[in-house]
């Protein structure tokens, strides 16, 4: 699984824009919207500009671009243009392979941009698991869930929020050195493996569905080659790196895995 996270510029909506056009072009499988909390009228714009760019792929799809077995559109010599099958076009449609999730607390004002579904961080997972009216908005109302984790004690709360509702992935981290935290612990290979160990052995022992354990945190085109050694990843997830990592290293995770449930 390869994700995206888009941070919100703050700048421009341009910014933005430009983001989402190469994660769509690095064929991501699920794209969060991060930094936009409350932002409801910039969600509502962004939202309208997606739309009206995925109309002009449909456009330069019908003028003979040619799709590859995932669907994405390459030039005569092989290069990826744009990523019409996985674009957010299909944000609308049931057959969409690529998501869009609001990374946000839910609430109806989201839900009535129609996101794929939301991300909790780890102040929203303690709200959600205290607030019924939300785990039924989210088991009834939303399509995806994700959740992200540092540690234990918030792997114990994720899996408490996994047995009222299932999370189709977590994003665990940092495995690496962030850009912007050197200074900071790291999880590491062998922290990684010991929360996703943690993770098979209690949902195995509840006989309840497994989020998809996916790798966040100084993931760079020299570290993500090092994250292929080892099949316990499921997946990378990353942030303004994603134009910069090699096509033949994403493809190891750019994989059609829905539906999301039955991993």
């Amino acid at each position: 699984m390869l994700i995206a996270i888009i941070q919100n510029s703050e700048i421009t909506i341009y910014e933005n824009m430009e983001s989402v056009k190469i994660a769509l072009a690095k064929g991501a499988d699920i794209i969060i919207l991060r930094g936009f909390e409350g932002r409801y009228n910039e969600i509502g714009e962004l939202f309208g500009k997606i739309h009206s760019y995925t109309e002009s792929l449909k456009k330069r799809d019908s003028r003979g671009l040619v799709k590859d077995s995932r669907g994405l559109v390459k030039d005569s010599q092989g290069l990826v243009n744009i990523s019409p099958a996985f674009a957010l076009e299909n944000i609308y449609s049931t057959n969409a392979n690529t998501k869009l999730i609001i990374n946000a607390l839910p609430d109806e004002r989201w839900l009535k941009f129609k996101p794929d579904g939301f991300h909790l961080n780890r102040h929203n997972v303690k709200i959600v698991l205290e607030k019924p009216e939300l785990i039924d908005m989210l088991r009834n109302r939303v399509e995806l869930l994700g959740t992200s984790v540092h540690n234990k004690e918030e792997m114990m709360r994720i899996l408490l929020l996994n047995e009222k509702i299932s999370v189709d992935y977590l994003l665990i981290s940092p495995i690496f050195k962030p850009s912007y935290d050197q200074k900071g612990e790291t999880l590491g290979i062998d922290g990684f493996r010991v929360l996703y160990e943690n993770l098979i052995e209690a949902c195995n022992k509840a006989n309840i569905s497994r989020p998809r354990a996916i790798s966040l945190g100084g993931i760079n085109k020299e570290s993500v080659r090092e994250l292929m050694r080892y099949n316990f990843i499921e997946g990378v997830a990353v942030m303004s790196a994603i134009g910069d990592l090699p096509d033949e290293v994403l493809e190891r995770w750019r994989e059609p895995m829905y539906p999301w449930s039955n991993l």
